[in-house]
């Protein structure tokens, strides 16, 4: 990646990150990428340091010159899975109950068949008050966001429905949802429309 920048003789200087800089962004990049992998598929309490390293083509010294331990980059892991969630449901603008069910539903889906991220939640939750105090402020900040959806200037539930409620407990049945664990995307999205529905029907949403 290159940046520019204005030189005193008004030309534009072309600025170069040094080699160094590079490669010490690519190689915790490949770091994350086989972290992902490996604590999605496999769990945290069965990834280890050493996996990572190797599973990135890596020395195990090569991991301390990016991460202090194995919980900063579940952590860090953790995160990217959130902030990508977020941009995904804050691209939806749900026109009418149908489509809020169908992005609800699609959202669910996905966490349905891929359950690793929230195994590693509670995995990390379960490391102590620390750790879990960062998860609780992800899962404050997806519930957030699934109140701005749920908000939205295009719909507006009834101000009498207490979305305090309403939102934990739908991502509450996401999460029993994902933990029965099917690989199968097109029963997992007839499934999460189906809870999705019930639960918003039941708050007055929908």
């Amino acid at each position: 990646m290159t940046a520019t920048s204005p030189s005193h003789t008004g030309i534009t200087d072309t600025i170069t990150p040094p080699p160094r800089a590079v490669r010490k962004h690519y190689t915790r990049q490949r770091l994350l990428r086989s972290a992902t992998k490996l604590l999605l598929t496999d769990g945290y309490t069965a990834t280890s340091i050493d996996r990572i390293a190797e599973h990135a083509g890596f020395a195990r010294s090569e991991f301390f010159g990016h991460f202090d331990h194995l919980q900063q980059i579940g952590h860090d892991v953790a995160d990217r899975l959130t902030r990508h969630a977020i941009r995904r449901i804050g691209c939806f603008q749900p026109r009418s109950d149908d489509q809020l069910v169908t992005t609800l539903a699609l959202w669910a889906s996905i966490l349905i068949t891929r359950p690793g991220w929230i195994r590693l939640e509670l995995e990390l939750a379960a490391l102590g008050t620390a750790s879990r105090a960062q998860v609780i402020w992800r899962l404050n900040q997806l519930r957030n966001e699934v109140r701005d959806l749920l908000t939205s200037s295009t719909h507006q539930p009834d101000p009498c429905i207490d979305l305090d409620l309403t939102i934990p407990f739908l991502l509450s049945a996401i999460v029993g949802m994902a933990t029965e664990d099917t690989g199968d995307l097109q029963v997992a999205r007839a499934k999460s429309r189906d809870k999705v529905e019930f639960v918003l029907r039941t708050a007055g949403i929908s």
